[in-house]
Parts: C-alpha cells; structure tokens; sequence
C-alpha cells in the first residue's frame, strides 16, 4: 500500500497487457457513453430517495393534519415546484460525486466505465485514494455536466467534449492516469442505448414537470 498527498492513497499493480494509456487514445465518445451510462445508473437509487423522502413527509402531514405541508409535498403550485426543483437539484449534487468517488477508490471504475473499458487510476498505476476520487468527480459534475442545470449542462457537455478531443484531457483529469482497452461492438451498442435512453429520461422529466 502507497500513500501519497491529496487523498491519493493508492495500490500500485502490475499493468494490464490489454490496458492502454488514455493519452494519444482520447476516446472522447467512450468516456461520453459511460458518463451518461453512469448517470442513468445513478437515477435509479436517486429517485428512490427521492420518493422515500416525499413518503415520509407526507406521511408526517396527514398524520398531524398539516394541510399546507400536504400541500408542499404534493408539489401544487410554481413555488413549490421550484422548491422540489432545488432539493432535486442538490441532493444530486451531494450524491452523485459521493457515489461515483466510493466506486472509482475502490474499484478502479465505475459500472459505465467498465463498460466502455477505462480505468481511472493514481498516477503510480494504483487505485485513486477517495479524496483525490472526490475532488475528480466534484469538478466533473459541476464543470463537465454544470451542475445538472437544464441547458448549461448542455453547454458544458459539449465544452468538455472538445476540450478533451483537442487537448486529450479535460480540467479535472488531474493526477490520474487513464487506462482503456478496446471494447466489442455489442458494449459500443449498449452504451449508446443507454446514452439515448438517458437523453430520453431527461426530455420525459422536463416534459413531465411542465404539467
């Protein structure tokens, strides 16, 4: 076991013949589709918070009879829609760099990274300690998907996207070494699935909240 700075705790071990580094084999795309891959992923566990968090509310206003708490939960009116909007909003925030960080320190990966094949390890080869891991995923989700806010993140999907097809990195890569290995069609297919049915998700949501 290595320790370095910064929450850079990391398990030097032995590269893989099949591994790749990601420099001078940007795969812009496969990173996309596991970005996207792993969000979808993550709204399943989030929306069921969510919707734990509204039962338990709305448990508490029918049992004190509370009926402008009833009200609040049941989302009537366009303050309480901007409320619900804005705890949506941050416990995503909170969440997804919290999730995303535990993985990736330890494992090495993330469920739609694996499928596209890439590894996001320290720069000894070793697994990223869960600070540096954190810090990453922070920046990633405020800067590469700005924060989840509608069309802002838009926006900064694609910045991102050509920063890291010029450049080969993008500003929260940091001390973290890439690792990739080609991946078979049938993986390609799915993370572009999965990529569509989060774009799907999100225009479904943004039609939803409209009504």
């Amino acid at each position: 076991m290595a320790d370095t700075q910064d929450g850079l705790t990391s398990s030097p071990a032995a590269p893989d013949p099949d591994d790749t580094s990601e420099k001078g084999n940007v795969r812009s795309f496969a990173r996309y589709c596991a970005k996207m891959s792993d969000m979808l992923l993550f709204s399943i566990p989030y929306l069921a918070i969510m919707f734990m968090v509204g039962a338990v509310l709305g448990a508490v206003a029918v049992s004190s009879g509370n009926e402008v708490l009833l009200d609040w939960i049941a989302g009537t009116g366009q303050t309480t829609a901007i409320f619900w909007g804005v705890v949506a909003w941050a416990l995503a925030l909170f969440l997804f760099p919290l999730v995303e960080a535990s993985i990736i320190s330890a494992f090495g990966t993330t469920p739609g990274k694996a499928l596209m094949g890439i590894r996001v390890l320290g720069e000894d080869g070793g697994k990223l300690g869960f600070g540096a891991s954190y810090s990453r995923s922070l920046q990633s989700y405020i800067v590469g998907l700005g924060a989840g806010i509608p069309l802002v993140s838009f926006v900064a999907g694609i910045v991102a996207f050509m920063n890291l097809t010029r450049n080969g990195e993008v500003s929260w890569d940091g001390p973290v070494n890439y690792r990739t290995r080609p991946v078979n069609p049938l993986r390609w297919g799915v993370g572009i699935f999965l990529v569509i049915a989060n774009i799907a998700a999100n225009i479904a949501d943004r039609f939803w909240a409209e009504f």
